[in-house]
């Protein structure tokens, strides 16, 4: 099957397929799921962060400079083996720049390919995952391994995976991503979900009813998305001056052309002598074009992607290390984006306590009554543990909207936690 097919044929094999509504107790069985698989029914889609073979091979043999050493090299063999019948000896020593190419292309492609496998590697570790239930039990799978049907875990802080619906509990989602509103919406059995929205609040189960490219996020970004290569000085200025150079070393190699012809026209140039009138031209070619420069520029940068993914930093073009290299400060809007988010508690400080429980009591009967798990509850839990000293009465659970969570217990009293959240 194709990794990857076009809306309307997805779309086609989304409507066919089987209908199956999975046991919330136990979700798809493996075999559902592989059948799936089959069907090609997989929440695939189109990912690149680095570049193709096809474009690697592009940018580092068929650049204008390489071709015109090329063809320079071509010219060098004819008139060596052709005009002067020399031997293959003196034929490559005359074209020993075409090493020096030859050189620079191979450290290119091999520089090129090596950052892209890291990229790729590294990539594999920062792809988002989801949970899901299968054959009754929970399991963590990346989202592009999700199936049509597939029953998603959901809880405070995941990013969901695939759209669907609502079968099991409710949930807070933050779509901002996709509509731009900041608000919360309040999600209960029935309602639709939508890739790329976040949890801030609840837990739910969701069947996944869309996939692959017939994700709402995915349709969004095919009409949004426009591919434009980060502004680069270096390359700009590679390339300007590659022209300059080009084009004076065209115009300059037409006019000795066309002087040589007249020469050799009016006989001024005798067949003996032509070879090496023509190999000092071509000499004199050679040595005006900067054959390594640009090839040298895509390998320093890519030495460079090399080491930023050895540091676990993805880097999607290689330019962008250019850009890279002028940041003197960098803001960020939230713990997480560049740690691993997790959090300790060293101490407890008892300011004021009015009841006759103590506030390790009090903070893990909490904590055994919160069913939503993050960075911060854990933290807790490693420190206080859980209890069931005191009965539950009514319990608030964390939203973002909220930025508390509150429990009420029999005869003592309402508690909250302020922004339980990472």
């Amino acid at each position: 099957m194709a990794e990857y097919k076009k809306y309307d044929e997805f779309k086609k094999m989304i409507e066919d397929a089987e209908e199956i509504n999975p046991d919330l107790s136990i979700g798809l069985t493996n075999e559902q799921v592989q059948k799936r698989v089959d069907e090609g029914l997989v929440n695939k889609t189109p990912k690149r962060v680095s570049k193709s073979t096809k474009d690697i091979i592009k940018d580092n043999l068929l650049s204008f400079f390489n071709i015109l050493l090329f063809i320079i090299g071509c010219i060098y063999v004819y008139v060596d083996l052709g005009i002067d019948k020399k031997t293959l000896f003196d034929t490559i020593r005359d074209c020993l720049f075409l090493g020096i190419l030859f050189t620079n292309i191979i450290i290119g492609l091999v520089q090129d390919f090596r950052a892209r496998k890291l990229c790729e590697q590294l990539r594999v570790v920062s792809d988002p995952k989801s949970r899901v239930l299968r054959d009754g039990e929970i399991i963590e799978v990346f989202d592009d391994d999700i199936v049509l049907s597939d029953i998603m875990i959901l809880k405070l802080g995941d990013q969901i995976g695939a759209d669907g619906v609502v079968v099991e509990g409710q949930i807070d989602v933050n779509e901002s991503l996709l509509t731009g509103e900041s608000h919360s919406v309040t999600k209960k059995p029935g309602d639709p979900i939508y890739s790329g929205a976040y949890i801030v609040g609840g837990n739910a189960k969701c069947k996944v009813t869309n996939i692959g490219v017939c994700n709402y996020a995915e349709t969004l970004q095919d009409k949004a998305k426009e591919f434009k290569r980060p502004k680069s000085e270096i390359i700009t200025s590679i390339r300007f001056m590659f022209r300059i150079i080009g084009s004076f070393v065209v115009t300059f190699g037409i006019i000795m052309v066309i002087r040589l012809s007249i020469q050799i026209f009016n006989g001024v140039i005798t067949p003996e002598t032509m070879g090496d009138k023509f190999r000092g031209l071509l000499t004199s070619l050679v040595s005006m074009i900067p054959s390594g420069m640009f090839l040298l520029t895509s390998v320093a940068l890519s030495v460079g992607v090399i080491n930023l993914s050895r540091k676990r930093v993805l880097v999607q073009e290689m330019y962008c290390i250019e850009s890279l290299a002028r940041v003197d400060t960098l803001c960020l809007d939230k713990t997480g984006t560049i740690t691993d988010g997790t959090m300790r508690v060293i101490d407890c400080v008892e300011v004021e306590n009015k009841t006759d429980y103590s506030i390790r009591e009090i903070v893990g009967s909490m904590m055994s009554v919160f069913e939503d798990t993050n960075a911060t509850s854990e933290a807790l839990i490693r420190f206080f543990g859980k209890n069931n000293v005191l009965k539950p009465e009514a319990i608030l659970p964390f939203s973002s909207k909220r930025k508390y969570s509150a429990v009420t217990f029999s005869n003592v009293g309402s508690f909250y936690l302020p922004n339980f959240k990472i």
